[in-house]
């Protein structure tokens, strides 16, 4: 009896040791797991890491030729000297895994292959499709045509291939677009697909992406193309391009912007309307002699049905300048602010327009020419002045002065100001919502209401001049209203036209945010322009 008691005792024993092996055999395969799945999120940790080294060196190794460019312009002789400054040092530790020695860089560029067949390359290796990364882009238009019998209808020809560098995400590839050619078994006509995305420069080697990478950094960093093809060919590990690629492809980009360009200009200067602003931008900036230039950005634009913008840059401010903008302009509106060389511009181009309606009707059409507003707007220039500036002013002097005291005569002459401004603008936002007006009809009922509030304006202005001669804010603004509302008042006469020029003043705002402190030096201004 005992010794059955002891064989149980065993077998209980014996089952509970396996349950625990099995127990400790389950936790030691979970243990494993998690060490390799440790061992894993560390090596992709590693994997990470090295690729940001990867990156580092590249970037580096990028900044280093940046930092270099803008003092090496001037260099002369040295340049040569200052350039290997710039490369890996073999008795820089630091240096030691960005590349070779400079003699052997300065070799591996002088080194000279055979021509590529097929490729002009003053001889060297331009073979860039093996050492680049590859994105391949079919174009075959048998796969987008959606009917059987459509297809049916091609016959294959053959494939083309067009490879082109491409720059995505600071990195160098090829971009290879396979072209699939068909011949229509109905028309016998050859037929392909067209691209979603047409070259700047057809059958050029450069994507537009690459071409306005290298445009960019030549513009704004100031990069010269022959280090940037340096530092390309760094990042790429082969001769992908040189100096005088990217200028021939730049000088094409240009080309093809001033056509752009003229286009928009006679586009622009063909309204009936125009809007007109300038803004400066500071073109050179040298600390180390403390100098600096300013330049202009002109805008003109069009509003209507087919609104359109036109910006020049110009290195001054003067008459001229709009002179050569306005030129071509004649029976159109022109709204700006009070800058005088506008009011002088559209004065000799009124006067030139009136001596040859003298020579031909006689003077007193000519002296009617230059009274009557609506003749202006149809045969000449009409002048329209900026409401904006006017109640800006007001609203200033109000702020800084009578804020707190808005019961004083300064403050109550500043606040019946804007209020009359404002039913002025209350009136445009009531008309302009009116459906079925006809052009004539929206300019008759608004200068029905418009004209006695400026009445009113100009009228109390004059008023309440004498009393504010001794507070030079206040003062400023009412001698401005009265010297502009005259030529406010045009805006009457032109149904595109609003009582101020805000559209163009949030235009040339954000044009000139975005150039601002990009254009540092001569040659990238000129490019700009």
């Amino acid at each position: 009896m005992k010794e059955d008691v002891s064989v149980e005792k065993l077998k209980a024993q014996i089952a509970s040791l396996k349950e625990a092996l099995n127990a400790s055999q389950k936790q030691h395969k979970a243990d494993i797991r998690k060490k390799d799945e440790q061992i894993s999120r560390m090596q992709k940790s590693i994997d990470d890491y090295a690729a940001l080294i990867e990156k580092l060196k590249e970037n580096f190794d990028i900044e280093r030729f940046l930092n270099f460019a803008p003092s090496s312009e001037t260099r002369g002789k040295d340049l040569g000297r200052e350039l290997d400054e710039t490369r890996p040092s073999a008795s820089d530790p630091a240096d030691t895994d960005l590349g070779g020695t400079p003699r052997q860089e300065e070799a591996k560029e002088k080194r000279r292959w055979g021509r590529q067949q097929g490729t002009h390359t003053s001889g060297r290796n331009m073979d860039f499709r093996k050492s680049l990364p590859h994105d391949e882009r079919k174009l075959d238009l048998r796969e987008e045509l959606k009917g059987q019998a459509e297809r049916d209808e091609l016959v294959f020809v053959r494939k083309s291939e067009h490879p082109q560098i491409d720059f995505v995400d600071s990195y160098v590839r090829v971009r290879n677009t396979v072209t699939y050619i068909y011949r229509n078994r109905r028309t016998g006509k050859i037929v392909k697909a067209t691209p979603a995305e047409h070259d700047i420069i057809k059958g050029g080697k450069l994507t537009n992406g690459f071409i306005a990478a290298y445009v960019s950094d030549r513009i704004v960093w100031g990069v010269p193309y022959y280090r940037q093809s340096r530092r390309i060919n760094l990042m790429s590990g082969c001769e992908a391009v040189n100096a005088q690629l990217l200028t021939n492809t730049a000088l094409c980009v240009s080309a093809m912007l001033s056509e752009l360009g003229e286009h928009l200009f006679r586009a622009v200067t063909s309204g009936r309307s125009l809007h007109a602003d300038e803004t400066r931008l500071l073109v050179i900036h040298d600390k180390k002699d403390r100098k600096r230039r300013l330049g202009y950005f002109w805008m003109l634009s069009s509003t209507g049905t087919h609104p359109v913008s036109y910006c020049k840059f110009y290195p001054s401010r003067s008459a001229d300048c709009a002179k050569e903008l306005l030129e071509p302009c004649k029976g159109v509106a022109l709204q700006a602010d009070g800058y005088a060389a506008y009011a002088s511009v559209a004065r000799d181009m009124n006067e030139m327009y009136a001596a040859e309606i003298k020579r031909t009707e006689g003077a007193a059409e000519a002296e009617k020419f230059l009274a009557d507003a609506s003749l202006l707007l149809a045969l000449g220039i009409l002048l329209v002045g900026c409401m904006a500036h006017v109640r800006r002013r007001f609203f200033r002097a109000f702020e800084t002065v009578y804020k707190d005291r808005p019961g004083s005569p300064g403050g109550v002459t500043c606040n019946t100001v804007m209020d009359l401004i404002a039913e002025l603008y209350r009136i445009e936002d009531e008309l302009r919502r009116m459906d079925g007006l006809s052009e004539k009809e929206f300019v008759e009922l608004r200068k029905k209401r418009a004209v006695p509030v400026i009445r009113r304006l100009k009228d109390y202005a004059k008023e309440r001049q004498p009393l504010h001669t001794a507070e030079p804010k206040l003062s400023e603004a009412i001698s401005y209203l009265l010297n502009q509302i005259d030529t406010i008042a045009n805006y009457l006469e032109s149904p595109d036209l609003t009582p101020d020029n805000n559209s163009q003043i949030c235009a040339r705002t954000e044009n000139a945010q975005e150039l601002t402190g990009t254009l540092n030096h001569d040659a990238q201004s000129a490019f700009a322009a």
